[in-house]
């Protein structure tokens, strides 16, 4: 990686160029940089790591290198003499120089790590990383996130494996270890802002695009349970959740739904019948009702909901929506009843929440969900799942106990 460093200050700073000699065995070069503005801004440079350049910034260069430069100038050249290198190619160079610095994996860190239990009864682990990277454009600097499965984060890599063991040797005991990497570090032009991690593998085992029955809070929260590896579960509350009101009445053990749970035409909300199956036949609890006053852009969801591990169900409109759309955002993955596979948590999908023609609009509703001790089992993750860090102060206000 120093030799990366090196490579970057040399392609900026590069002055001149010597012929060293020219006899049978062929030709040497060397050339100088000129970092005499570089020491004076940054004068610690001259102890630093870079020191031995920057105290004698000349050095012999490849014929590789010279092929660069146009042939008649190389011809000009006389033994012994310095020359200064052409304008336009220094510029060049210089300018590739700071797109090879653009793009660049600033940082890495285990972001989640968990053991997932196949049907097979093989378990595998599933890990997914947080980079974060240098999108510098002309004069502006600029840092942005990406979320990447480890498949990814290894190919960047594979020039320094070392560091994807480093980044998670500690992760057992809650340590996110974050490697920082410096200036010349694997350039990775392929990472945007919305190139968030993808799961194409993971399907839902219940959708319907068309949704002709309206369902979609049902199907979600069916689709939540399944991808917690509970597909029993999944299945029993299918069964439970479509079942005409009395059957479910009967289901429930109950004379009549919660007053909570209908809705003004003395009928079910579908929304709230959901939570109710989800309390008192699989043990789950409510946290709170989302205010919706700090979820009104599909940005601010998904800042937010990415800091959020518990699962959350909401009630999204769309401006040109017939009806309310239900999906379940959970641990940076939208699960929705209409699409095949899940889909990640990001600005692009968010605003095709509600169907690729139907723009997001608002969150008319949603509730977060505290999962039961057997689904934290489910997933490997006994631990405190993030309710502890939402009842921090700048978090709190997201919620709001009512609907």
């Amino acid at each position: 990686m120093a030799e990366a460093v090196e490579t970057a200050w040399i392609l900026r700073t590069l002055h001149s160029v010597r012929l060293l000699y020219d006899n049978e065995n062929g030709r040497g070069y060397s050339m100088t940089c000129n970092v005499r503005d570089v020491i004076t801004r940054n004068p610690h440079l001259l102890d630093g790591p870079m020191k031995a350049f920057f105290q004698n910034p000349t050095f012999e260069c490849s014929n590789s290198f010279i092929a660069s430069l146009p042939f008649d100038f190389v011809q000009r050249l006389r033994i012994g003499k310095d020359t200064q290198l052409p304008a336009e190619w220094r510029a060049a160079v210089k300018k590739d120089a700071q797109l090879s610095s653009s793009g660049n994996i600033k940082s890495i860190q285990l972001w989640r790590h968990r053991q997932l239990l196949a049907e097979d009864g093989k378990v595998t682990i599933d890990r997914i990383y947080l980079v974060e990277y240098d999108a510098s454009n002309n004069d502006r600097r600029s840092v942005t996130h990406a979320y990447v499965k480890e498949n990814m984060a290894t190919y960047y890599l594979r020039r320094e494996p070392w560091t994807i063991d480093f980044v998670h040797s500690l992760c057992l005991v809650r340590s996110y270890r974050k490697v920082i990497f410096s200036e010349g570090a694997k350039s990775t032009h392929a990472l945007d802002s919305t190139s968030q991690v993808t799961n194409d593998s993971a399907e839902n085992f219940w959708y319907c695009e068309e949704n002709s029955m309206k369902i979609c809070a049902e199907g979600a929260v069916a689709n939540l349970l399944f991808h917690m590896h509970l597909r029993e579960d999944a299945e029993e509350f299918r069964k439970i959740a479509t079942m005409p009101c009395g059957e479910l009445l009967t289901a429930m053990a109950a004379d009549k739904p919660p007053k909570k749970v209908q809705d003004r035409r003395q009928g079910l909300d579908p929304f709230e019948k959901c939570i109710w199956i989800l309390e008192k036949k699989f043990n789950c609890r409510r946290f709170g009702y989302l205010n919706t006053d700090h979820f009104k852009t599909s940005a601010s969801i998904v800042e937010k909901l990415k800091q959020v591990r518990l699962p959350v169900l909401i009630l999204v409109v769309g401006k040109h929506s017939m009806y309310n759309h239900v999906v379940v955002i959970w641990r940076d993955i939208i699960i929705d009843f209409e699409s095949r596979h899940v889909l990640t948590l990001c600005v692009r999908n968010t605003e095709q929440i509600c169907g690729p023609k139907n723009p997001f609009l608002k969150i008319s509703r949603g509730c977060m969900i505290l999962p039961s001790r057997k689904m934290k089992y489910s997933v490997g993750d006994r631990s405190d799942w993030g309710e502890a860090v939402l009842h921090d102060r700048s978090c709190k206000f997201w919620f709001k106990k009512g609907k």
